[in-house]
């Protein structure tokens, strides 16, 4: 599947989908582009009118949004198994763990991070909780499990090591629960090829490198 193309910035969401696909062993084309410039071109608005990244294009179709990227690719490789199979008992486990990450984990940090107020008539109206009420969920589900969906590691992981890798490291620390789910993550060969790529990416826009996973 050679005629996927990743369009991405080293310090953005893109890198959890370079990691995706380096867990899915794609053949892929990489696209860098400058948040300010290249994304706002009118040529790179017709795939993405957000002008943000990812975007990832495949045979005519275009995918944005982190989670429904690394969704689809899971999808189009299941020989990977990063996904359960649509009539597994796990798939229900699978699509809870990658929304709660996006829907409900993202944006409580993100209140955090910016120091956001939020009431309880707003939370309410939002729909997800404060964030030391998610990391108390996910820490006791990795209490028991060495990954989201029990021992198997899946595209859901990806999403949530992304997420705790970059952000926490800017915030608070990780409890040690989350520290070694965390490790023994960004120690799979994907990840760390991930890391080299990204730094090529870096030189080749003449930026310097920040964290990892930056931007999620």
């Amino acid at each position: 599947m050679s005629n996927i193309t990743l369009y991405t910035h080293p310090h953005s969401r893109g890198v959890t989908v370079s990691w995706m696909l380096e867990e899915c062993q794609a053949e892929y084309q990489v696209v860098p582009l400058q948040f300010h410039t290249d994304m706002k071109q009118a040529e790179y608005l017709k795939l993405n009118p957000a002008g943000k990244v990812p975007t990832l294009t495949h045979d005519g179709v275009v995918i944005t949004e982190t989670a429904a990227i690394i969704s689809y690719l899971a999808d189009i490789y299941p020989e990977k198994q990063l996904a359960p199979a649509i009539d597994s008992p796990l798939r229900g486990e699978y699509y809870k763990w990658l929304f709660i990450t996006s829907n409900q984990f993202e944006p409580a940090l993100t209140d955090y991070m910016h120091q956001i107020e939020i009431t309880d008539e707003m939370r309410f109206s939002l729909g997800y909780p404060k964030l030391d009420v998610i990391v108390d969920q996910v820490t006791q589900h990795l209490s028991q499990n060495r990954y989201l969906l029990g021992e198997q590691f899946s595209t859901a992981d990806v999403l949530m090591v992304a997420l705790l890798a970059w952000a926490f490291q800017k915030t608070i620390p990780l409890n040690d629960t989350l520290q070694t789910y965390v490790d023994q993550a960004i120690a799979r060969p994907a990840f760390q090829r991930t890391l080299q790529l990204n730094q090529q990416y870096l030189e080749q826009l003449n930026i310097d490198i920040l964290t990892p996973l930056n931007g999620g």
